[in-house]
């Protein structure tokens, strides 16, 4: 049974698809018999106001230590300016290797697949992404 979910956030966060998050994994629906979930906004620097695509801000109360014991860990899309940091990366492998199910909207997807979680598995995305990154 899902318990625990985790969202990594990275600089350029799009709200669209972190409001997904929150809205399907982070509201209470315990009133209507729905288990309340242990829901985690983590980011690499917890605490520190990260950039969303539409110039606002989102503080992220978790570091990657948020990932711990995490039953999904889910990556929203961001805007991609480079490599991933390299703490995320493990910390997905980490969580990856535990047994944590992965699930990434739109352009997140990217942050799995420069983990290697999912090499040899079709992973479904956007099609900005594959061309941006060739």
């Amino acid at each position: 049974m899902l318990k625990t979910v985790a969202v990594v956030l990275l600089e350029d966060v799009a709200l669209f698809e972190f409001g997904v998050l929150a809205e399907v994994f982070g509201l209470d629906r315990s009133d209507d018999g729905v288990p309340k979930l242990d829901f985690r906004v983590c980011a690499l620097k917890p605490g520190t106001p990260l950039s969303a695509l539409n110039g606002t801000k989102v503080i992220a109360p978790y570091g990657l230590e948020g990932l711990l014991g995490a039953d999904l860990v889910a990556i929203p899309a961001t805007r991609i300016r480079g490599d991933y940091p390299p703490e995320v990366l493990e910390a997905l492998r980490q969580a990856g290797a535990r047994g944590a199910t992965m699930l990434a909207v739109c352009w997140g997807a990217v942050g799995p697949g420069a983990a290697g979680l999912v090499d040899g598995r079709p992973c479904p995305t956007h099609w900005g992404p594959a061309k941006a990154r060739g």
